[in-house]
């Protein structure tokens, strides 16, 4: 008597399949919009940064396994998670609050502006003493970073604690402090000439700092 064999595409070989595909869809989509609009490409690195942000936040969310934790460990990671991420939009410009006399208080409702592919299209609505705007690669990467910090946090509830809290102090660093080097520009010294060496090259930082969020994240002391 015969007898079925299940055939399942091996774990090594579907990220492989769907990156290429990912890579392909993206690629065609630069294509479009480089060959449908009047802009052209001066800095490569500029617009290949988003989708090194939204790759990489995605194989780092596809990739992670969280704990599943006692109830309390998950609502305080769930919480932190959401703060995270809230802190991050806020330091990166996504969601401000302002008074009446705000610098663009003629300037209200929903905004779509359309730019190259990752930047945008940015959705955006700014009201009487606030802004929301959605830059798709950087929301793509923040919620990531919330996700790896929450997962994190369950991971250390059933495990040690100390075992991952090097590395949630080095990402809230990283991940954070970016957007607050600007203001050290105006303080002299030698941290005013780092932080002009850092706010010239703005998004090359921010990737920067970015990528080591998510390694320092996803690391897990003696396992994947």
């Amino acid at each position: 008597m015969a007898t079925e064999t299940a055939h399942s595409l091996p774990t090594s070989e579907f990220p492989t399949r769907a990156a290429a595909l990912v890579l392909a869809v993206e690629a065609l989509v630069l294509l479009a919009y480089f060959g449908v609009t009047a802009n052209a490409v001066t800095q490569p690195r500029y617009v290949l940064y988003p989708f090194v942000w939204m790759n990489v936040a995605l194989y780092a969310v596809w990739r992670l396994s969280p704990a599943d934790p006692p109830d309390w460990a998950r609502h305080l990671a769930d919480f932190a998670g959401v703060g995270y991420f809230l802190l991050l939009a806020f330091l990166g410009g996504l969601l401000a609050v302002f008074g009446p006399d705000h610098a663009h208080s003629h300037i209200h409702g929903l905004q779509v502006t359309m730019a190259s592919p990752g930047y945008g299209p940015r959705v955006g609505y700014v009201g009487s003493w606030f802004h929301v705007y959605v830059v798709p690669y950087r929301v793509v990467g923040y919620a990531a970073l919330a996700y790896l910090l929450s997962a994190a946090i369950r991971d250390a509830s059933v495990g040690s604690l100390r075992a991952v809290s090097g590395a949630l102090g080095v990402v809230t660093c990283i991940g954070c402090a970016f957007p607050l080097v600007a203001s050290l520009a105006g303080s002299g010294g030698v941290l005013a000439g780092v932080a002009a060496t850092a706010t010239a090259y703005p998004l090359d930082v921010s990737t920067a700092a970015f990528l080591g969020a998510v390694a320092a994240l996803s690391w897990r002391p003696g396992g994947a």
